[in-house]
């Protein structure tokens, strides 16, 4: 796995990350990382996986393609890397079950999302609407940044392989190395494909960015699961979207304002 080795230190390096802060993330030694950029040892299959992840490339671009020659940009926006190997669960006709991450998991998931024996591990549930196909799983959320969704609710999303199926103002689920689960709608940089913008529906929240590298899973949003009352949470959400197009419209009329005298 000489091309491992060599990937592994090149990636680390074009994004100014440490060993140290690196080998905590993976949950491993710097002493152990070290081997695997000086091609001492070998990672596992497992550890292999995680560092695909974690690079938001294919372990087969990873194995293969010498990444130090390759453009951050151009690696992310290419169709070929973006076959991650991903573990999943089916029933006993072969059909895809929706895995339920628990509100206790949340922080186990963002380190073994990536293990089969974690995945197996997670409560399952299925919904027979036809709109969930594909690979779907249900996440907590929490707060009030999307409403009527909040605190309470889970968001399940059906899994998508590619930041190139982004649409353009819908909902997603992230799984994000620094942010952890997000819920947001996403904007796509006009002028940096790397980049992504994330809008809550409460305009009480200002949006932010993050680039694709940080992203680890995207799933679209396709349902949602409330185990309360939501019918204060529709009025609200009804206030909420009306400020955020009184908002827009203030900053609008802004924008075009002349000042006197010119």
């Amino acid at each position: 796995m000489v091309l491992l080795a060599h990937n592994l230190k090149a990636l680390r390096r074009k994004q100014n990350i440490s060993q140290q802060v690196l080998a905590d993330k993976l949950y491993i030694s710097r002493a152990s990382l070290a081997k695997y950029e000086g091609g001492i040892n070998e990672p596992s299959l497992g550890l292999t996986v995680k560092l695909s992840r974690y690079f938001n490339v294919s372990v087969d671009t990873f194995l293969t393609v010498d990444l130090e020659r390759m453009e951050i940009a151009a690696l992310l926006n290419d169709k070929t890397t973006s076959g991650m190997i991903m573990p999943i669960q089916v029933d006993k006709h072969g059909e895809n079950v929706i895995e339920v991450v628990p509100h206790s998991a949340q922080a186990g998931y963002m380190g073994q999302y990536s293990d089969p024996g974690f995945i197996e591990s997670l409560d399952q549930m299925a919904l027979p609407f036809q709109e969930l196909h594909g690979k779907c799983r249900a996440f907590p959320i929490e707060g009030d940044s999307m409403p009527p969704y909040g605190t309470g609710c889970y968001v399940v999303g059906r899994y998508i392989s590619s930041s190139s199926e982004i649409q353009k103002g819908k909902r997603y689920i992230l799984l994000s190395r620094d942010e952890g689960i997000v819920f947001k709608r996403l904007y796509r940089d006009e002028q940096d494909d790397a980049m992504i913008h994330l809008h809550s529906d409460n305009p009480a929240y200002k949006p932010f960015d993050m680039h694709l590298q940080e992203v680890q899973e995207i799933w679209e949003f396709v349902a949602a699961i409330s185990f309360r009352d939501a019918g204060d949470n529709s009025f609200a959400s009804d206030v909420m979207t009306r400020v955020k197009e009184l908002q827009d419209e203030v900053q609008k009329l802004a924008t075009q304002l002349v000042p006197a005298g010119r």
